[in-house]
């Protein structure tokens, strides 16, 4: 069951194939960041430059983003996930929160 605040997050285990879909994603975790809903525990780059409009086209801050929130109501994580180039991305729960060490240690 999830409480009020996660009740307003698109999670899904599948992707989607739209810029629209993740703008609009990308707009609510903004808002509910802005509110005091949620908090970020990482990014790849602000909610605000994501997106950037280079002479009248749409341009994106990176090939590949990633956004991970925390409910703090119930303490869920969810991260959102672009990959522009394949133009594809989701939105879902994770178990912990990101750590790029995690997947940079060398044996």
């Amino acid at each position: 069951m999830s409480c009020k605040n996660c009740g307003i997050i698109p999670a899904s285990d599948s992707y989607f194939r739209d810029v629209t879909v993740y703008a609009d994603i990308v707009r609510v975790l903004d808002e509910m960041v802005k509110d005091g809903k949620l908090e970020t525990t990482y990014m790849t780059c602000p909610f605000d430059r994501i997106f950037s409009d280079k002479n009248g086209n749409i341009a994106f801050y990176a090939k590949k983003m990633l956004h991970q929130v925390r409910c703090k109501e119930c303490g869920k994580i969810y991260g959102l996930f672009c990959d522009v180039e394949v133009g594809v991305g989701q939105i879902k729960e994770n178990d912990k929160v990101f750590n790029p060490d995690d997947y940079n240690k060398k044996d």
